[in-house]
């Protein structure tokens, strides 16, 4: 879905689910190997699993954690999102954002 955040911004997002097919884009990261969804077994929790790295050739081009790109970014980083949670595609940037700061900060269109 489309979403705005801020005065003007707009984004994709997508509520990580397993119900539902995902939309058109995050399919394709998870056809192309760069998301998939994973459980870890001993928390009892699944997300979807982004790889991120530096790059402009096809690559997802944004590290999340903090200063993880800090020594030339060639390494993926992943992302977890939880399902539950929002994918949120904004300026080619990867983020996880939970249901309570998505309805504050964004606003569907």
């Amino acid at each position: 879905m489309k979403v705005r955040f801020g005065l003007e911004g707009t984004a994709d997002a997508w509520l990580v689910t397993r119900e539902e097919a995902p939309e058109a884009w995050v399919q394709e990261l998870i056809d192309s190997g760069q998301a998939m969804f994973k459980q870890e077994k001993e928390a009892g929790l699944v997300y979807l699993k982004v790889l991120q790295g530096l790059g402009k050739s096809g690559v997802i081009t944004q590290v999340i954690t903090a200063n993880a790109g800090g020594f030339g970014g060639f390494a993926q980083v992943p992302l977890k999102v939880l399902v539950g949670e929002y994918l949120v595609r904004r300026d080619g940037e990867f983020f996880s954002i939970t249901p309570k700061k998505f309805a504050k900060e964004y606003k569907i269109l």
